[in-house]
């Protein structure tokens, strides 16, 4: 869809949103397409901000890990290892414990 439109225009979406939008909005749609343009990748930042920083946003986090499609799992961890130089699992296990972690380790287990 991107590299369509940036065909036929010669300017990424994007960078269309980026010029023409502002505020909410803008944040809304680079949102929108950043997940159908490239699921895992967003799956995976969705996922590093919800650990990241003082505390974990636990509905975030489960969202992020219940409504993604199983598919993106394993490049979801790659990317998140390249990215952010910890694994997933190694993220997760030090941000959550108990069974909690136990079920979110096994939601992301192949």
């Amino acid at each position: 869809m991107n590299q369509l439109y940036t065909n036929q225009r010669g300017k990424s979406i994007i960078d269309v949103i980026e010029d023409e939008f502002s505020g909410d909005v803008k944040v809304l749609l680079k949102t929108i397409l950043h997940s159908h343009i490239n699921p895992a990748d967003y799956y995976a930042n969705r996922i590093y901000k919800a650990c990241k920083g003082w505390g974990t946003n636990d509905s975030m986090l489960i969202r992020s890990l219940i409504t993604m499609d199983e598919v993106y799992m394993e490049e979801i961890k790659k990317i998140y290892k390249s990215k952010f130089g910890m694994t997933l699992a190694d993220h997760i296990s030090d941000e959550t414990s108990g069974d909690y972690r136990k079920m979110l380790l096994l939601l992301i287990q192949n």
